[in-house]
């Protein structure tokens, strides 16, 4: 296995994530791993990879649609609940009365992973 990492210029970068998954193509890569920047505008290419037997393993962020990817994405809202039960089963009659702070919130341009989650909590 040649392990190749591959990093936008910016948070929500497709463009260079195209490219990427292009350049995989073009050098006859099996298969790839990736958390999409724009979970829309990547599904194209996503396609095209798939069509030239790459395996594409989404981490992190679902495509929109879910199923473009041979491996979609955990399920973030289901996580949000997890956590959201976690931490009011941990805190008791407390949790009535909690604050919960999303960090994430700070983002301008806030991750899909984080606004699922959230929504849940």
């Amino acid at each position: 296995m040649t392990l190749q990492s591959f990093a936008g210029k910016f948070d929500g970068d497709n463009d260079s994530q195209v490219a990427a998954i292009e350049s995989l193509i073009a050098a006859g890569a099996k298969g790839f791993m990736i958390v999409p920047s724009d979970s829309t505008a990547i599904v194209p290419t996503i396609k095209k990879a798939r069509d030239a037997g790459l395996l594409v393993i989404v981490l992190d962020t679902p495509l929109d649609p879910i199923d473009a990817a041979t491996r979609p994405s955990p399920r973030n809202f289901k996580a949000g609940e997890l956590i959201g039960s976690w931490a009011a089963k941990t805190l008791g009659d407390k949790a009535k009365d909690a604050k919960i702070a999303f960090p994430s919130n700070l983002s301008p341009n806030q991750p899909t992973v984080d606004y699922l989650r959230d929504q849940a909590s």
